[in-house]
Order: C-alpha cells, then sequence, then structure tokens
C-alpha cells in the first residue's frame, strides 16, 4: 500500500486543488483532513508526510498544537509548514522542533511540488539565511573539546561517515549510494547516532557533524 500525504487546512478548496497536484506529482495517495490527530495516530496510519497550514493554526497557540501532532521528535521528519507569513522568527522554531520544512505565503506551486519531492528524498527546505544562521549560532555555541572527544568516541566510523555526508546535505538514499549500503541500513545507523549523541532530529545531527567532525 502506498504511503499516505495529509494536507491539514480548513481551506478545502485549496485543499483539493493542493492534494491533486501532490498525487500527480509523487505518485502518492493524498488526503484532506480539517482535524490534527496526534503524534501516535499518525505513526499507526504509517503516512510519509504531513503538510500544515501555518495560518489555519489558533494564533496564540500555534507551537502547542503542533507540539501535538510532532510528539516524539523522531516521528517529525516528514512535518512541513506552508502559507508561513516572512520572516525568520518562525523558521528558527520550526529548526528547533525538527519540522522539515517551510514553504512561504503564494508560493508559486511548482516550487511547492520541488520543496515536497525533496523532503520525500530526505531533505531540508528553508531558506539558506536560517540555515546559515543556525551553524554561526552553533560554531559560537560548540561543546567543549572534552565534550566533543567524548562523542567522537561513542560514534563508529561508519557512524562518522554516515555524519559527515549528512551535513552535507545528501539524503538518505545518498548516503546509502555513497557508502554501498542500503537505506534500511543508513537509517539505523541515524538511529544509533541520534541515541548516541542525545539530539533527536537530522538538523541536530548535520550541525553537530559541522562543529565536531570537521576539523
Amino acid at each position: 500500500m502506498r504511503a499516505s500525504i495529509q494536507i491539514f487546512s480548513r481551506n478545502m478548496i485549496q485543499n483539493e486543488m493542493l492534494a491533486a497536484s501532490i498525487s500527480s506529482a509523487t505518485g502518492l495517495s493524498c488526503e484532506c483532513i480539517d482535524v490534527l490527530p496526534p503524534a501516535q495516530g499518525r505513526a499507526e496510519i504509517g503516512q510519509r508526510m504531513m503538510l500544515i497550514d501555518w495560518q489555519q493554526l489558533d494564533g496564540d497557540s500555534r507551537w502547542d498544537a503542533l507540539g501535538d501532532v510532532l510528539g516524539d521528535p523522531m516521528q517529525t521528519m516528514d512535518t512541513i509548514l506552508f502559507n508561513v507569513p516572512t520572516g525568520l522568527d518562525i523558521e528558527r522554531q520550526a529548526l528547533d522542533r525538527g519540522v522539515r520544512g517551510i514553504f512561504r505565503q503564494n508560493q508559486p506551486l511548482k516550487l511547492l511540488m520541488r520543496g515536497i519531492t525533496a523532503v520525500l528524498e530526505g531533505e531540508l527546505w528553508y531558506s539558506r539565511r536560517a540555515i546559515s544562521e543556525r551553524l554561526r549560532q552553533n560554531q559560537l555555541t560548540q561543546a567543549s573539546p572534552k565534550a566533543a572527544s567524548a562523542g567522537k568516541e561513542m560514534l563508529s566510523a561508519r557512524e562518522r561517515e554516515v555524519l559527515l555526508l549528512i551535513a552535507q546535505g545528501l539524503s538518505n538514499d545518498e548516503v546509502g549510494d555513497k557508502l554501498c549500503i542500503s537505506l534500511s541500513t543508513v537509517k539505523k545507523h541515524l538511529c544509533n547516532i541520534y541515541a548516541k549523541l542525545k539530539i533527536s532530529n537530522r538538523i541536530q545531527a548535520a550541525f553537530w557533524a559541522v562543529q565536531n567532525l570537521k576539523n
């Protein structure tokens, strides 16, 4: 059975048009919903991605509502926010929560399809400015040499290779091709890396690698 993509928004005309375009572009089943399911419910249906309309979330409790959906950080790899207003603040908070991508209001449908495809392939979809800013912040607050050394020692040689490729922006499929290992093996390495470094998502893994494995 094909994996599901869900679109949360109460703008049903927009949803139906978007769902048809996504299904055509990805070949995956796509459905529209008007109630956000909890993280546990998402895991049970095994969906690949959820697109959430930022404008349809309650203004003062948007992140609380998203927290109920995101749940376990390991389940946030396929969450995208769309109809997001201009500004870096939302991008910063989304990065912290492991959201995979941000789409601005009134962006062309072609760009949206390109971004969704990229996220499905394991990439992030954020502005370069947001990613660059986060890298600079992490470089300024990087761990002590002792802590960094301990982290390196916990990782196997293969896990360090995976981390370096993730930091270069490669998708899981590309990492597998580069290292001649299966996609499931790449995912297993990532789970082990998250546990050893006490991090919760791919973004944090990339930042850790930039800080501690480049020198």
